[in-house]
């Protein structure tokens, strides 16, 4: 499969996820980025592997602003733009920002935290911060 894609496109294998990465610099790019996919739904069609369309999509990573993100599509479906994706379970939003992610610990942390403070009498800060390591810290390492 790797020996499919040539020339700016990169690709990056984790199990079952394959990830495709490449430059957009100009029109005639996104036509390339178009060709890669194809011949990856081709290559997939000719060893009897069904791409899950639905759970494929298009995140385009750049601080400026784009006059043309270009349309994807596997197989006649338009593959959705997204802005933020979740990979290896970090977040990232296509300017390469962590907020989504620093949010989703924080939320992850506060649920916890809040039920020692419901559940516990005692307000020795000793004994919340033991808590606290033992239940919210350590559950979200």
């Amino acid at each position: 499969m790797v020996d499919l894609f040539t020339g700016g496109s990169c690709i990056k294998l984790y199990a079952d996820d394959v990830k495709l990465h490449f430059e957009i610099e100009n029109d005639s790019d996104v036509v390339t980025l178009q060709q890669s996919i194809d011949k990856f739904a081709k290559w997939a069609h000719t060893w009897q592997l069904s791409l899950s369309s639905e759970k494929c999509c298009h995140i385009r990573l750049s601080l400026l602003a784009c006059k043309n993100p270009g349309n994807y599509h596997i197989n006649d479906v338009v593959l959705n733009t997204v802005d933020i994706m979740r990979d290896l379970g970090i977040s990232t939003d296509n300017k390469l920002t962590f907020v989504e992610h620093i949010n989703l610990i924080i939320a992850k942390a506060h649920r916890p935290g809040n039920q020692i403070l419901r559940c516990f009498l005692s307000r020795d800060n000793e004994i919340l911060v033991k808590a606290f390591i033992t239940y919210v810290y350590g559950g979200i390492m």
